[in-house]
């Protein structure tokens, strides 16, 4: 009877034994690590970047990945290109600092850390955007010529910035419209208008890794075709300080699109039986110096 006790004490002790030891394992849980920058940053190329994680308790080691590669930092690393960033592993730091950032250097990058008193390793991320600018843009006009009063449909896009430009288009020195933050393409519509003829439509894109002199545009010029406009919307002439038997001259300017084929004078709602006008100016289609001149003042 003492053997047959002793078996079954044995056999009771190690499952108890099993329980504890696992229960110690379960114990433990991975670091809880703080992250600076905590959302994603963006940095211009030549740029220095800093990149911290923050454990609670001293650390073992640490470890930084990213687009080139994984890292082994010491609280002494300092390479050409990097070099180790916080206040040491007895105070739970673990970062890096670039000195001048590369475009390769865009994307995820992490930390992992081994505490001195917890077997599970600590893990933190965040991601690095490098900035570049675009490298064209795209102005888009539906449509070559317009007559009064058509819509006109107009876009204006920047290719392969990043993070996306501010997309504006201008019409002239006025702006029409402003792309979103975040959306690289930015559409306008309005209803064409004759003193809108030959004016430039400005498609430009802004970034913050280009300089002001930088800034990718184009241009185009709108057509719009129109029926004679007097400036001011002239309706009675009235000219004074003419004198009997003195040559008098009249002008009057007058906008058109295209060029008008025909022009006649009337004084008093009748023909001028003295007098000539000169033709239309060959070289500009947008203002018409229409002139009469009187051989005699009656």
């Amino acid at each position: 009877m003492m053997l047959c006790s002793t078996i079954r004490l044995r056999t009771c002790i190690v499952p108890i034994l099993l329980a504890l030891c696992t229960a110690s394992v379960h114990s433990q849980s991975a670091p809880s690590i703080i992250v600076e920058p905590k959302n994603a940053k963006v940095v211009k190329i030549g740029d220095t970047f800093e990149f911290l994680c923050k454990a609670s308790k001293p650390i073992m080691y640490c470890s930084i990945k990213n687009t080139i590669g994984s890292l082994n930092m010491r609280e002494n690393t300092k390479k050409d290109s990097y070099e180790y960033f916080g206040k040491g592993f007895q105070l739970g730091d673990c970062g890096i600092k670039f000195l001048s950032v590369t475009e390769n250097l865009h994307g995820n990058i992490s930390c992992t850390v081994g505490l001195v008193d917890n077997d599970l390793e600590g893990v933190g991320h965040t991601n690095l955007i490098v900035a570049i600018p675009p490298n064209s843009v795209q102005l888009s006009i539906d449509k070559n010529e317009y007559k009064e009063k058509e819509e006109i449909v107009m876009s204006c896009r920047a290719l392969g910035g990043r993070p996306a430009p501010t997309v504006t288009l201008y019409l002239g020195n006025d702006t029409l419209a402003t792309s979103k933050p975040g959306q690289d393409i930015v559409n306008h519509n309005r209803q064409a208008d004759y003193k809108d003829n030959n004016k430039k439509v400005i498609c430009k894109a802004t970034h913050m890794a280009s300089s002001k002199d930088d800034a990718k545009m184009t241009e185009r010029n709108l057509i719009i075709q129109f029926r004679p406009q007097p400036i001011n919307n002239l309706g009675t002439i009235n000219k004074f300080g003419f004198f009997e038997g003195v040559e008098g001259i009249i002008t009057l300017d007058i906008f058109a699109n295209p060029r008008p084929s025909k022009l006649a004078w009337k004084v008093d709602n009748a023909a001028p039986d003295l007098g000539l006008y000169y033709p239309l100016n060959e070289k500009n289609i947008v203002m018409n110096d229409v002139r009469m001149r009187f051989l005699h003042i009656l």
